[in-house]
C-alpha cells in the first residue's frame, strides 16, 4: 500500500470522529422564553381592584422590618396620561435592601394560544435603580401590562404574586399609581 494512501487510512476514522463531535448542538425552545400562567380573578386580573397590591411589612430607617403594611415610598403623580409605580425591596432572609439591583418592566406579550410571555429588552425597557434602603421609582411610564424583574448581575427574575404565587403581571392604565408596598425577594 502506498505511504499516502496508509496515512490517508490512519487519518481519516479520527477527522470522522472529530467532525462528529462538532455537530450542531439541539436547543430546547422553551428554555429560550420564560411564560408565565395565569388564572385572572373574579374581577378581571390585575391590577388589584383598589390599585394596590398588599404587603405585610416595611423596613424602618435602620434598615430593619417593621410592622407596618405599606411602604413609604413617595410615589408622584402622573401627568400625561401616564402611570407611575413604585414599591420596596428586602431580602427575605436578612430583611435588608440588596445591593446593586436593577427592576425592570418586561413586556407581555401573547402567544398564539393566549399565554403571557414576559418580553425584556434592557437596552429599551423602563428601569429603576434601587435606592439603598430598597426603595424603587417609575415615573411617567407608558400604560401597558408589565412583568416587573428583579436584576442584578448574578441573577434575575420575575417578581411573583405573593397571594398567588404567579408571576405578577401589571394591567397599567392611564393615570393609575401603584405602590407594590414590600417585596420579599426570595433566596436565590
Amino acid at each position: 500500500m502506498p505511504y499516502s494512501l496508509r496515512a490517508l487510512c490512519f487519518i481519516f476514522p479520527f477527522l470522522f470522529i472529530l467532525l462528529l463531535g462538532c455537530g450542531a448542538a439541539e436547543t430546547d425552545p422553551t428554555s429560550v422564553t420564560a411564560v408565565a400562567t395565569l388564572a385572572p380573578d373574579q374581577d378581571g386580573g390585575y391590577p388589584a381592584p383598589d390599585g394596590a397590591y398588599p404587603a405585610p411589612e416595611i423596613i424602618d430607617s435602620d434598615g430593619l422590618i417593621a410592622a407596618e403594611s405599606e411602604s413609604s415610598v413617595e410615589i408622584p403623580e402622573p401627568t400625561g396620561g401616564l402611570a407611575a409605580l413604585g414599591g420596596v425591596f428586602i431580602n427575605q432572609r436578612t430583611g435588608k435592601a440588596p445591593l446593586e439591583s436593577i427592576v425592570y418592566l418586561g413586556d407581555i406579550v401573547y402567544t398564539d394560544t393566549g399565554l403571557p410571555v414576559i418580553r425584556l429588552d434592557r437596552q429599551t425597557a423602563p428601569f429603576a435603580i434601587l435606592e439603598e434602603n430598597g426603595e424603587f421609582v417609575f415615573r411617567d411610564i407608558m400604560p401597558a401590562e408589565y412583568a416587573v424583574i428583579f436584576f442584578t448581575p448574578e441573577v434575575s427574575f420575575a417578581i411573583d404574586d405573593s397571594e398567588t404565587g404567579e408571576t405578577l403581571i401589571l394591567n397599567l392604565q392611564p393615570n393609575d399609581k401603584i405602590d407594590l408596598g414590600i417585596v420579599e425577594l426570595p433566596v436565590r
